[in-house]
């Protein structure tokens, strides 16, 4: 069942129903294009001096000039002062003959030579003389025309009537004019009419006429043969490749020298000035196809907020998670062959043994680190530093083998735990505030930190070693002692007390 109702329209309803755009996007409307035309005829200039033709414009803001050589058009005598005789006519010629450069230009995707642009000025004006020829014609024809019928008042497309009916002068019945001068301006106005008559029929003949035997010459002539070819083959192209082209911004040429001389010199070619156009360069002609990739130069400039929604809180995550490493249960450090008495003094000195590295929740406490060479605290336990330690090999590596395995473990289930979080916390839209966070890391590390105490504990119950149970018992004693103090073990370990 077909719909009833208006076609869908992007533009607002007050446009009336189904309202489509008379342009194509990306394509400007005529009164810009018409704009541009005017903005770039303004900065055209036209010299005329005895022998030569200047012809002045700018492309890309650099100016160009041709001095171009009536002899080597060639154009003398009466065609050029008909041309170029007065300041309006050679204006209009000059522009017209740049016109043609430029259009030349963007079609070859070059500028063009000397000689080119002589050739293209010569058959411009012989085009702009074939013109005026066409409207002198046909004007001359309609006089003839007219003369002939003066006798009888024949007027185009009526038949003849009595003289005395052209005694009054424009109306019969309001008359300001009569008599023989109304006559008079009856035969004035028969001749206007005929002369317009066959200038607006012939006018447009002639002049397709004229743009026939112009394509003829410069497809003969050698300065222009080139151009014509390109330009024919460009006149081949499909429509909408066309209509690409041109809306494509220019790109910039290499400055010609300003002006070339006349006479002899005039005839040398300017191409080896722009022979590297040809690998790559382009004229500022709009036929160039010109793909620019728009991600390759806007980045998001969003600013990150305290609440995300799920997918950016997914992406945040993974990249602290490829970002940062995941914190490790434990942190050894290379143990040395011989310990020296200040590690022993103190049991709580350097100890890199605990997992989360004391109990300070900002963790913003320096640090004074300095590794220990006699082990951490655990493994100094453990050894106990005497030969004790070396009589059962076997329990101590089937320990230690244990403690590793432990130690993995847990560090899996902190790691499965922390995203198992941040997935509960990022789909419920939790805020990511600094508060938060600090609360939630405090959790974690007194999680770890009573994992931690257990595994001690169970390691301690499957030794059974008494240089373990002394240890702990010097443990808890000092946990004891300093349990007034309102801090930590671990804490105090880092702040070097």
């Amino acid at each position: 069942m077909a719909t009833e109702g208006p076609p869908p329209s992007r533009h607002p309803p007050s446009m009336g129903p189904g309202a489509r755009a008379a342009n194509k996007p990306g394509e400007s409307d005529s009164r810009t294009k018409l704009m541009e035309v005017i903005q770039a005829r303004a900065k055209y200039q036209v010299s005329v001096e005895p022998d030569t033709l200047s012809l002045s414009y700018e492309l890309n803001n650099t100016p160009r000039l041709y001095r171009l050589s009536f002899d080597n058009m060639p154009l003398h005598g009466l065609s050029k002062w008909w041309i170029y005789g007065g300041s309006i006519r050679a204006r209009r010629a000059g522009v017209l003959a740049i016109d043609l450069i430029r259009g030349s230009e963007n079609v070859v995707h070059r500028p063009v030579t000397q000689q080119e642009a002589e050739g293209l000025a010569y058959w411009t004006s012989r085009r702009l003389l074939y013109g005026s020829l066409a409207t002198f014609a046909t004007s001359a024809f309609g006089f003839y025309l007219a003369r002939r019928g003066r006798a009888n008042m024949k007027f185009p497309f009526v038949s003849a009537k009595p003289l005395e009916r052209y005694n009054r002068f424009p109306l019969q019945r309001m008359p300001l004019i009569t008599g023989q001068l109304a006559q008079t301006a009856w035969q004035v106005t028969r001749y206007v009419i005929w002369m317009e008559l066959f200038f607006l029929v012939g006018t447009p003949l002639a002049g397709a006429l004229a743009s026939v035997s112009v394509a003829r010459g410069m497809a003969t002539d050698s300065r222009t043969r080139g151009l014509f070819e390109a330009m024919q083959a460009m006149r081949e192209r499909p429509r909408g490749d066309r209509d690409r082209t041109r809306s494509n911004a220019p790109m910039e040429w290499p400055q010609q020298p300003q002006g070339h001389d006349v006479g002899e010199d005039a005839q040398s070619d300017s191409q080896p000035y722009y022979k590297d156009m040809g690998s790559g360069g382009s004229p500022d002609g709009s036929i160039i196809d010109h793909v620019h990739d728009g991600d390759s130069f806007y980045q998001s400039g969003a600013s990150d907020t305290s609440v995300l929604d799920n997918s950016g809180t997914r992406s945040r995550e993974r990249k602290e998670q490829r970002g940062y490493p995941a914190p490790q249960p434990s942190r050894q450090v290379q143990t040395n062959a011989s310990s020296t008495s200040s590690a022993d003094s103190d049991p709580f000195l350097f100890d890199d043994a605990s997992p989360t590295a004391g109990n300070d929740p900002d963790m913003a406490t320096p640090i004074p680190y300095s590794p220990s060479t006699g082990g951490s605290v655990w493994e100094r336990i453990r050894r106990g530093n005497a030969p004790s330690s070396a009589k059962s090999p076997a329990a101590t590596s089937d320990t230690d083998i244990r403690r590793q395995r432990l130690e993995t473990e847990r560090a899996r289930e902190a790691r499965a735990n922390q995203m198992a979080e941040r997935d509960s916390e990022s789909n419920e839209g939790i805020s990511y505030t600094s508060e938060t966070r600090l609360g939630r890391d405090g959790r974690d590390r007194e999680q770890e930190q009573r994992e931690f105490d257990e595994m001690l504990e169970r390691e301690r119950k499957q030794s059974g070693s008494e240089e373990y149970d002394r240890g702990m018992a010097a443990v808890e004693s000092g946990e004891e002692r300093r349990a007034g103090e309102g801090t930590g073990v671990w804490e105090r370990r880092r702040r070097g007390d």
